[in-house]
This record gives C-alpha cells, structure tokens and sequence, in this order.
C-alpha cells in the first residue's frame, strides 16, 4: 500500500473514531457506488451525514479542508443521491441529510481532528464549473443571480 493510500485510511478510522466520540453511528465507510466512494457515512437520531474525510502530512499545500473544492462536494452529492437512491430505507427517521468534512492534521502530534458540519459553499468562492453548472439553472428561463444561488443552495442541501 502506497504512503498516500496508508494515510487516508489511517486518517479514516481517526475520524471514524473522532464521530463515535461525537454520538454518531457509522453506517458505512469507504462505500463504493459506482466508479466513486464515499469515505463515511454516519447517523446521529434525524440527521444522515456522508462525510469526506482529507487528510494532510503538512500545511504546505493548505489545510485538509481546502482539498475538498466545488469538483469535490458535487461528486460527494452525486455519489450520496445514488446510493439513497438505491436504499430508500436510509431515510426512515431523517429530516436532514448532509456534506460534511472530517480534516486530520497528521502534522501535529498527536495528529487534529476537526469535523465541519453541513459545509456550504460560498459563491463568491465557486470554481468555473460551479458557475457553469449554476448558469446551466436558467436555460430555460431567465432567472436573478440571487434566485440562481438560491436554487443552487437547495440543490446542495443548504436552503
């Protein structure tokens, strides 16, 4: 196993770990669905959150989190409607599904753990394919840049 690999999945049972910790209940982990995989999935009473989980060795190239950009939540979003889709049951009991991250700082000694809940995105912050995904919204009618961020926000889950 490469050293990249070795520390994602060390850093998986650390948040894994970290959840348990925070009352959650681990309902699948490194889930394959389709060509994609879900790092976490957890359940704490109404709320389903699947989770990402970015691990870095250094601050050289950011904090964990800012791995974790626009490309990355749609296809976490994709990947989350795919696998309810094909379990229904999941949501018996939930009134809020979500994204959220768990970064490990391996850096520090002994190594950080911090979960982001119900992460959103800003839109000033969008990368192109976030706006052209935005924009792709009002093909068919015109619609305000604030209406637009507004589906947008509910298409993700943040309404």
């Amino acid at each position: 196993m490469d050293s990249r690999r070795h520390l994602g999945r060390i850093a998986e049972a650390a948040a894994a770990r970290h959840l348990a910790t925070e009352g959650w209940s681990l309902v699948g982990r490194n889930v394959r669905v389709g060509r994609g995989e879900l790092d976490l999935i957890v359940r704490r009473g109404d709320v389903l959150a699947f989770v990402e989980v970015k691990a870095r060795r250094s601050a050289d190239y950011g904090t964990p989190e800012d791995a974790v950009d626009g490309r990355k939540r749609r296809q976490v979003a994709r990947l989350a409607e795919l696998w309810l889709a094909a379990r229904p049951w999941a949501l018996t009991g939930v009134s809020e599904v979500r994204f959220d991250i768990v970064a490990v700082d391996a850096a520090a000694r002994p190594p950080e753990v911090r979960h982001l809940e119900a992460v959103s995105l800003d839109y000033a912050a969008l990368d192109a394919a976030d706006r052209e995904a935005l924009a792709g919204l009002d093909d068919s009618k015109r619609l305000s840049r604030s209406r637009r961020e507004s589906l947008y926000a509910e298409i993700l889950g943040r309404a």
